[in-house]
């Protein structure tokens, strides 16, 4: 993955010794949802493939024709990397004393978080 949205898929050349021409079928899908192919013809060695989603499990499967014949799939599992989350803290409350604050918040939704949730940043400004 070269960023956690965009998977960078690289090809092998044929053997050029043949004067067989090739396609490349990539097929990108989750546990949820499948992705539309993309054909590739044998000029391409490398695809990009963007608006994935961060920390999702994506399968690519590669399938190779030289317009007769096809060969064998294959198959790769990658989870693409965590982001920083696309939504705030939930339920965010204070309880407030004349010595001191206490803040309690729940996670974001879990398809906001794009991963594990490493820490929170909590910042103030002082008022009089």
């Amino acid at each position: 993955a070269s960023s956690s949205t965009q998977l960078i898929i690289t090809l092998t050349a044929p053997d050029r010794s043949s004067s067989l021409t090739y396609k490349c079928t990539i097929y990108i899908s989750t546990t949820v949802n499948d992705l539309s192919p993309k054909t590739v013809n044998g000029t391409v060695l490398q695809y990009k493939v963007n608006g994935l989603s961060p920390y999702v499990t994506y399968t690519v499967e590669c399938t190779s024709s030289n317009g007769e014949d096809s060969c064998d799939s294959n198959m790769n599992t990658i989870r693409m990397p965590s982001d920083v989350p696309s939504g705030p803290p939930l339920k965010v409350m204070a309880d407030t004393s004349s010595t001191s604050t206490t803040l309690r918040w729940d996670p974001p939704t879990e398809r906001d978080r794009n991963g594990e949730i490493t820490g929170y940043v909590v910042k103030y400004k002082l008022t009089t």
